[in-house]
């Protein structure tokens, strides 16, 4: 159901978040912004807060947000390709008590979340 992403090499994690990425194979046929709204509003109740960089408007880590970047509606465009990489990539804040029974649990509440939103 989801992919990992893969830190970058020589990169120094910061580990204030999870990020994993709903695979795309998962929306064909299917309305994609219904599906990861109804997620969103699902998780919320359980009281998981996260934002999915391609659905979040104000995600300060969505390239389009960046307006240092200076760059017009056509030069948008053509960042469809790492549009494309971030567009189901799940952005979760950890605490710093975050635990490893904590991110299991939060994996479950993930699956079976998506799961009842894709049915």
């Amino acid at each position: 159901m989801y992919e990992t992403v893969t830190p970058i090499k020589d990169c120094r994690p910061c580990h204030d978040s999870v990020q994993v990425r709903i695979n795309e194979n998962l929306f064909k046929n299917k309305d994609r912004s219904k599906i990861l709204t109804n997620y969103l509003s699902e998780l919320s109740k359980q009281g998981i807060s996260i934002q999915i960089f391609g659905h979040s408007k104000n995600n300060a880590r969505v390239f389009s947000n960046w307006l240092y970047l200076d760059l017009t509606e056509e030069e948008i465009k053509d960042l469809q390709p790492t549009y494309k990489i971030i567009e189901n990539l799940i952005d979760f804040r950890t605490t710093l008590n975050f635990s490893n029974e904590g991110a299991v649990d939060l994996a479950h509440r993930f699956n079976d979340t998506l799961r009842k939103c894709l049915n």
